[in-house]
C-alpha cells in the first residue's frame, strides 16, 4: 500500500513537472469545455487548446482561459484595463450579458488558439474570426443580440432556399405557374 502511495505521489510530481515544460515551450494545453457561455464558437463537449501568454500580447477579442474563484473560465477579453495594480482585463462569454469583474494579468492561464469539434480542429486566427474580434469590442448585451439575429437571419435563409429548391423539384408547382 505504502509503494502505491509513494508511485501515485511521484506520478502527479511528473504531471506537474510536464505541465510546467508544456508553458516553458508554448505546447498547447487540450482543455475540456463544460457550458455554453461562449455559444456559437464553443459548445458543451468541444475542447479548446490554449497556450500560455504573456500579458502585453493580450488584444481585445482574444479568447483567454482565467482562474476565477478557483475555477478555470474560458472568456472573451473585452477591455484591458493599466492601472496601478498593473494590467486588469475585462472578460465575459459571448453568450452572456454581463461582463466579469477585472481579473488580474496573474489570474490569467493562456490564450485559446483552436477548438476541437467532432475530430476536426479550427484555428482562432484569420479573416473568419476578424469579425468576432470586431463585436468583442461592443458591449455583451449588444454582442449577444447581434449573435441572435445573425441566427435567425441564418434559420430563415436556410428556410427560404429549402422552399425554393421544393418548388423547383415539384413539377406540379412549376415556378411561374
Amino acid at each position: 500500500m505504502r509503494s502505491e502511495i509513494t508511485e501515485f505521489a511521484d506520478l502527479s510530481a511528473a504531471l506537474i513537472d510536464l505541465r510546467r515544460l508544456a508553458c516553458l515551450i508554448a505546447v498547447p494545453l487540450r482543455l475540456p469545455i463544460r457550458g455554453n457561455c461562449m455559444l456559437p464558437l464553443f459548445r458543451n463537449g468541444d475542447a479548446a487548446l490554449a497556450v500560455p501568454v504573456a500579458p502585453h500580447e493580450i488584444r481585445i477579442g482574444d479568447v483567454l482561459v482565467v482562474s476565477l474563484d478557483g475555477y478555470h473560465v474560458m472568456h472573451r477579453c473585452r477591455a484591458i484595463i493599466a492601472n496601478g495594480r498593473g494590467l486588469e482585463f475585462i472578460t465575459c462569454g459571448d453568450a452572456r450579458l454581463r461582463a466579469d469583474p477585472p481579473v488580474p494579468a496573474t489570474s490569467v492561464c493562456g490564450r485559446v488558439i483552436a477548438r476541437e469539434r467532432d475530430g476536426s480542429t479550427v484555428f482562432l486566427d484569420g479573416w473568419r474570426f476578424a469579425t468576432v474580434r470586431c463585436a468583442a469590442r461592443l458591449p455583451c448585451r449588444v454582442t449577444f443580440m447581434a449573435l441572435r439575429l445573425l441566427k435567425r437571419l441564418r434559420r430563415s435563409v436556410t428556410a427560404a432556399s429549402r422552399s425554393l429548391c421544393r418548388l423547383r423539384s415539384d413539377p406540379r408547382k412549376g415556378v411561374g405557374a
